[in-house]
């Protein structure tokens, strides 16, 4: 749908609630990189550090950075 900046505002909210939240991080980070905002990298590797398999659970639904 492309609604990036909504995306990312719902997702930090869930984030204020739980910050460490892989998927939350990992998709935020996708969003803000598809915006141009190259923060969007350290959500990314956040994610990562907590789920190692994230990346392939993300990928399998169709979420890339």
């Amino acid at each position: 749908m492309a609604r990036y900046d909504a995306a990312i505002k719902d997702l930090d909210d869930a984030l204020k609630l739980d910050p460490a939240i892989p998927s939350a991080l990992f998709v935020r980070g996708a969003a803000k990189l598809k915006l141009g905002d190259a923060g969007g990298r350290n959500d990314i590797e956040r994610a990562k550090k907590l789920d190692k398999g994230i990346l392939d659970a993300m990928t399998k639904l169709g979420v890339s950075p």
